[in-house]
């Protein structure tokens, strides 16, 4: 399952994965994440909260590839992730070196608190 959204005001763009996530949940995720994007600046930031996962299919990479590389395309310029259990990161850390610019500001917190902070 996942949620997305953008604030303006915030410049933000919001993304929440909960509960079991599939490839069908991802594939579910690009018309979404593409007519978003379309709206949103160049220079958002992006909040990734993984706080509520319980499990996300390993065939899901492609899919969370394609989500980063659009990412980059349209200009984010600072990503923070709410992982509180290390286990659960998936491989997002080791798939961003490969699909972001190693300038690119990402932080991974472990509670929304840590994160908030670091998007004021």
């Amino acid at each position: 399952m996942f949620h997305i959204e953008f604030e303006p005001s915030r410049n933000l763009l919001h993304i929440v994965y909960s509960g079991h996530v599939t490839l069908d949940d991802l594939k579910r995720l690009r018309p979404n994440l593409d007519a978003l994007l379309d709206a949103v600046p160049k220079g958002f930031r992006l909040l990734a909260d993984l706080s509520a996962l319980d499990k996300m299919d390993v065939d899901c990479a492609p899919e969370i590839r394609h989500v980063m590389d659009r990412l980059r395309e349209h200009g984010v310029v600072q990503i923070v992730r709410v992982i509180p259990d290390h286990w659960k990161d998936i491989g997002f850390a080791m798939m961003s070196r490969f699909h972001y610019d190693p300038a690119l500001s990402i932080q991974t917190v472990e509670t929304m608190g840590e994160a908030l902070h670091l998007l004021e």
